[in-house]
This record gives structure tokens, sequence and C-alpha cells, in this order.
């Protein structure tokens, strides 16, 4: 359940943007511990209408995009900073009317641990993210 109103303070010091341990690269890292079932992150978002998607797909802003009904999202804050992972630890949730994305672990989150989401929506959904598998697997 989404709070009607959050102190966005107290969820600032959650977080910290670092090297992901297990992919090199940028993250978002729990500075604090995170319990399961707590929104940890909430990051408003930019629509952007499906009419520029194509052109939108031709940069690399397209990779740190949510699907946002028939339109794309680009989310402010942590949001478009968290990597993918079959196993998430995290969940986002699109609220359309406020123009937000709630982020909320799915178990318990460790200070120093990478928070993962899964870019299908569900933690555990194991549906292939083609354009993540094509751009980070090895030629054949």
């Amino acid at each position: 359940t989404r709070p009607s109103r959050l102190d966005y303070g107290s969820l600032m010091t959650k977080l910290v943007v670092g090297r992901s341990p297990t992919l090199g690269i940028r993250g978002v890292i729990a500075a604090e511990a995170i319990r399961k079932d707590e929104i940890f992150e909430i990051s408003p978002v930019v629509v952007l209408p499906s009419r520029e998607c194509a052109a939108i797909d031709q940069t690399t802003i397209t990779n740190y995009c949510y699907v946002w009904e028939d339109d794309l999202a680009l989310a402010f804050g942590l949001g478009s900073l968290f990597n993918h992972s079959y196993d998430a630890n995290a969940e986002f949730d699109r609220d359309f009317e406020n123009l937000t994305i709630y982020f909320v672990a799915v178990k318990d989150i460790q200070p120093g641990e990478e928070v993962l989401i899964n870019y299908n929506g569900a933690a555990d959904d194991a549906t292939p993210v083609d354009w993540l598998e094509s751009q980070y697997s090895a030629p054949g």
C-alpha cells in the first residue's frame, strides 16, 4: 500500500550510488538496513510520449526508461540507476496518477548490499529482458 505522504528526507539516507559488487558498474547500494516490504525510494518521473519513442530508442536514455502505459518514463532520483537481477531484492510499483515510481524491498537488504530490481517488474520474473541480454552477452 502506498503512503498518503512520506518524508522524503528520511529516505535519502537509505541509499548511496556506488560500484556494483557483482557487475562492476555503477549501482545503488544500501547505506542502511532496509526491511522487507519497506518503501525505500520514491522517484518522480517525466513521461516521454510514444510519438517520441523511436527517437529515444536511438539514445542511451532508452536504457534508463520504464514502460509507462503506452509511453516511456524517465525516473528521477535514484529510480533509473537500479541494476537488474532475475533474483531481485526489490520491486517497483508505478503510480500513474501521481507520476511516481515506488521502490519496495521484497526481502531484507543489508547495509553494503546492492539493491536490485527485475526490469520485468516482479522480482522473480524469469522472462528474458531481450535488450539487456543482447547488450551484455558475450559475442558468440
